[in-house]
């Protein structure tokens, strides 16, 4: 039958795989299948990523994926994410923060989860005020602010290694009003605070390129963040002006292989819309590394801004 099929042609069938969604549903055919072959699928190669969607209220144990190949949406039980926030995701894995100090890394693939040191171990995380309510403030106003924590706290968050793969990787946050930068490593028990200077960060972005992790802030000024025992800011070039006329600009960080990218969103207000994209620009560094060149196209590559 079918379902007995040996486990070696199994690994080996699963392996042909391109899609992580073909590899799930092969997986998910019936129980030996699903003992026979590994959870992560390490041989899916460079694909486009899986989007996921917010919970709906009828059904919150469950999360929509949608495939962008397909153009199809496909519900898995995920109950880790209800109530929860995700704050960025890389190497297949999502950082989620609760109504609480915990955060935690979550693979909504295999429901894996590795807890992360407390938010309260970060100096600005209102633990005393709001989650041990030291000032016997009303309930709802307390029950409000932890809502308000969770979706603002950390504002992007990023992962230098898969831990699926490594039990050596770091964790690296945007935080707080200020928008500075904190990071932790695997088996850390607190954050590493980065504070450059006494002015706030106002960091927009933050990812990990080339063994390194990169961060932008609303100027579009890039440092280099080196992760050795007295972590170090180094900065690039800054970027190229750009006229005020040309709109509100977002910063982001993107990488193609294994360069470093500096794109700009340039936002317009428009009447009855909270804002509205008008176009992109993409920046690579030249091959001396000290300016900015835009880039006319991408070839035949593809990026995501989250």
């Amino acid at each position: 039958m079918w379902s007995e099929l040996p486990s070696e042609l199994l690994q080996l069938i699963a392996e042909k795989h391109t899609n992580y969604v073909d590899y799930l549903f092969t997986r998910a055919a019936c129980k030996s299948w699903q003992a026979a072959i590994t959870k992560k699928p390490h041989n899916v190669l460079c694909q486009l990523p899986l989007l996921l969607l917010p919970y709906h209220q009828n059904n919150p144990d469950h999360r929509g994926l949608y495939n962008i190949p397909d153009d199809k949406t496909y519900s898995i039980e995920l109950p880790e994410t209800y109530e929860k926030r995700c704050c960025g995701s890389s190497h297949g894995w999502l950082i989620m923060v609760e109504n609480s100090p915990a955060i935690f890394l979550l693979n909504p693939l295999t429901r894996a989860r590795i807890e992360l040191p407390s938010l309260s171990s970060v100096s600005t995380f209102p633990t005393e005020v709001v989650f041990e309510n030291s000032r016997n403030l009303n309930v709802n106003y307390v029950r409000r602010e932890k809502l308000y924590v969770r979706d603002t706290f950390v504002i992007k968050a990023t992962i230098s290694a898969d831990p699926s793969l490594t039990a050596s990787f770091v964790v690296a946050i945007i935080y707080g009003f200020n928008e500075n930068l904190a990071f932790c490593r695997s088996g850390d028990v607190d954050w590493t605070l980065i504070d450059e200077t006494s002015q706030p960060a106002r960091y927009k972005d933050i990812m990990f390129c080339a063994g390194k992790f990169y961060v932008v802030d609303q100027m579009g000024r890039i440092s280099v963040c080196t992760m050795a025992d007295m972590p170090t800011m180094i900065h690039l070039p800054h970027p190229p002006q750009i006229s005020p006329r040309m709109g509100y600009k977002q910063w982001y960080l993107a990488s193609l292989n294994e360069e470093l990218l500096l794109v700009a969103r340039y936002r317009k207000v428009i009447p009855d819309y909270e804002y509205k994209t008008d176009r992109f620009d993409v920046y690579g560094l030249d091959a001396d590394g000290t300016n900015w060149l835009k880039l006319e196209n991408l070839s035949d590559h593809m990026l995501f801004l989250g």
